[in-house]
């Protein structure tokens, strides 16, 4: 289905957290962010992807992946009343982080726990909770659990200052660490209170500092273990003396965790806890391990695809960016305007061309704002846009609406040397109905495109299209009947450019709209096969967003309404004016998620990335990304279907046929890719649908 995220039938939720402001600590704080942080730090689906809270996380994930084969972890926790709502955040969220380790090194973490409270609390200084011979590291995750559970906060006072020195002295000195050259060390702090000052001493209360900083850090270097604090905010009746010593706890972390190779994640500003909350996952995600895609796999299958004696291969299609036919300096990309509805029927319909991709509005979009930034004007902003957005051409023309008459024309413009190549134009007049301006505007270019052009693999494109009965007649087919095609293109656009979008409100309300107008066109047309396609991918992306929300009632209700309009699409598929990629595409999806037959949707979907049976280059893209989340498991499939190497095939295929598709994107983000290192760190993939494919109604 139409989209232009992670996959054809999924929102997969973006995450914008730059920081506008940093701000300390607001009272009042509606939960404690230290339970999301948990649940975030080592996890490459919601690590933020910008700067200051997501170079925390990204830095936390490049700490796991650089480590040695086997970790060591001692988590060193303020057991003091100031940290009661922290701690019980440790108790429901501790698992979610071991999860995301594990997918890292699997069976090879280890785990001790070292408390610290107040000279006077009940329990003592300093506890090991986690009781095991000479203090050894476990790592039986549910004796880790049973010691975090008996946590409890004691109190100590009469001072603020706690004794997190002792803490970690004892945790350098008295457990078992590991002196192999196999097993990285390491120290988790979680803290809300500052040491007491290495001038104070109160002999009577035991308060007073009793181990320096550098005395620590030399004892972490001789040790080899890394020190990682987490600053975390107090409880609300202690806000004031946190408030007060905030600088001199932050500068301590800072310096146990800066000179020890350390990591440190300040949740005492209420921009960072509010980016740790937008970032934490609102249902647990469960992963396929792939093992490591490397890039050098990617680059040789390029190659390989490139030289390819197919007849069009995918690697050598021509890429086009089809921009709103308007005046470059009052550019619209809103999509009630006719001009923008133009570029939109302008993609579709030239799409039944082979060997042509084009590229997503919201791309495009986002891709012409920057050239305007640069200042560059005229034509000249077609060729830098052609080289931002890497296509060989942009189509790009005017629309002027009189009184009775429409006149559009058209031009290709070319990458190389920024200049027109191909124009066309069309006009209609009243006995001309103006809804089929871009059926006369898409014949007349597609005409003198074989006429005119030099370019080769648009000659044979065009020429092969020709040849074609039932696809040249796609070119000027109706896009809807019944008055109906307007809020077809509206909610085409609309829907295209939400799914460019990362989740928030202007993505949300792009699909609202997308949904309305969709509707829209199904009650203008209820016998468009093309319509309900389109609907029922607005609905699924809706359901998904509304899952990631926590949502569950909403996005089943979507999820039935999706089911109803696949269904619908699959019963019009074999109208004349479907496209035989749509149709095969329409025949997949209904296979997989109504009929439940993943063999038929592989045989189906495989269909679509076979050059010598489809050069619909789109259908291929979500076609490879279908099938490679049925390798991975994903889409509710039996573990029979499961294969790391298809799946790392199909997910290789995208990164060398389309590296600058959304897709692409996501799989570089989701497996934690770096040029630098090879390639993927992370050897694990996300089933993304599993879960939302179970809501789907198959009764009817």
């Amino acid at each position: 289905m139409t989209r232009c995220v992670a996959c054809r039938l999924s929102l997969i939720a973006g995450l914008l957290l730059g920081l506008a402001s940093v701000g300390r600590a607001a009272e009042g704080d509606e939960e404690p962010a230290l339970g999301k942080a948990l649940a975030t730090l080592f996890n490459p689906r919601t690590a933020p992807t910008q700067k200051t809270m997501g170079l925390v996380q990204r830095s936390f994930l490049d700490l796991v992946e650089e480590s040695r084969p086997k970790l060591q972890i001692a988590l060193v926790i303020d057991g003091t009343d100031s940290m009661s709502g922290q701690l019980e955040a440790v108790r429901q969220s501790l698992g979610a982080m071991m999860n995301d380790l594990e997918l890292y090194k699997e069976n090879n973490i280890s785990y001790q726990l070292v408390v610290y409270r107040d000279a006077g609390a009940p329990s003592g200084e300093v506890e090991l909770p986690l009781k095991s011979s000479n203090n050894q590291f476990a790592s039986d995750r549910a004796l880790v659990a049973e010691a975090i559970g008996r946590l409890k906060a004691e109190s100590g006072a009469p001072y603020f200052p706690e004794l997190v020195d002792q803490g970690l002295h004892v945790a350098l000195t008295e457990l078992a660490w590991s002196t192999g050259d196999d097993t990285s060390r390491w120290i988790l702090l979680f803290g809300d209170a500052p040491p007491f000052d290495e001038a104070f001493s109160e002999p009577e209360n035991k308060a007073g500092r009793r181990f320096g900083a550098g005395a620590l850090v030399a004892l972490a270097a001789e040790k080899g273990v890394r020190i990682n604090c987490v600053l975390c905010t107090s409880d609300p009746e202690d806000r004031e003396p946190h408030e007060k010593l905030l600088d001199q706890t932050r500068r301590f972390m800072s310096t146990l965790s800066s000179k020890t190779g350390g990591l440190m994640l300040d949740l005492s500003y209420d921009d960072i806890r509010a980016a740790v909350r937008k970032a934490a996952p609102a249902r647990p995600v469960s992963y396929q391990n792939i093992g490591l895609l490397r890039q050098q796999d990617v680059e040789e299958l390029r190659r390989q695809l490139e030289t390819a004696p197919s007849p069009q291969p995918t690697a050598r299609r021509l890429r086009v960016a089809v921009l709103p036919h308007l005046p470059l300096e009052r550019m619209s990309f809103d999509p009630s305007e006719e001009a923008v509805q133009l570029s939109a029927e302008l993609r579709l319909r030239l799409r039944a061309i082979p060997g042509i991709e084009f590229k997503d509005p919201g791309t495009v979009k986002d891709r012409f704002r920057r050239v305007a930034e640069q200042g560059v004007q005229g034509e000249a902003m077609l060729q830098l846009l052609a080289r931002m957005l890497n296509v060989d051409y942009v189509l790009w023309g005017t629309l002027d609406r009189g009184t009775g008459v429409a006149e559009a024309s058209t031009g290709l413009y070319d990458q190389t040397a920024g200049r027109r190549q191909l124009l066309a134009r069309a006009a209609t007049n009243p006995s001309v109905p103006p809804e089929q301006l871009g059926a006369l505007l898409a014949d007349n270019l597609f005409k003198s495109s074989l006429a005119a052009t030099s370019d080769q693999r648009l000659r044979t494109a065009l020429a092969a299209a020709s040849q074609d009965p039932a696809r040249a007649a796609l070119v000027v087919a109706p896009v809807a009947l019944g008055g109906g095609q307007p809020a077809l293109l509206e909610g085409m656009e609309s829907l295209e450019q939400s799914l460019a979008l990362p989740v928030g409100p202007e993505a949300a309300e792009l699909l609202q709209r997308a949904h309305e107008k969709l509707e829209q066109a199904v009650a203008a047309d209820g016998e468009s096969a093309l319509a309900r396609w389109l609907l029922a991918s607005c609905l699924f992306n809706q359901a998904r967003a509304s899952q990631q929300a926590g949502e569950i009632d909403r996005a089943r209700e979507l999820m039935q309404q999706f089911g109803r309009q696949l269904r619908e699409a699959y019963r019009l598929r074999d109208q004349p004016n479907v496209a035989s990629s749509l149709r095969t595409e329409i025949e997949a999806d209904y296979a997989l998620l109504l009929r439940r037959n993943p063999e038929d949707a592989i045989k189906l979907f495989s269909q679509l990335i076979d050059p010598a049976a489809s050069t619909d280059a789109d259908a291929a893209r979500r076609a490879y990304w279908m099938l490679a989340g049925i390798a991975c498991g994903d889409w509710g499939v039996d573990k029979k279907f499961v294969d790391r190497e298809q799946a790392k095939s199909r997910l290789a295929h995208i990164l060398a046929l389309w590296p600058d598709s959304s897709e692409a994107a996501f799989i570089r983000r989701a497996l934690r890719w770096d040029d630098s290192k090879g390639g993927a760190q992370f050897p694990h993939f996300p089933q993304e649908n599993k879960e939302l494919a179970e809501l789907i109604d198959r009764s009817a």
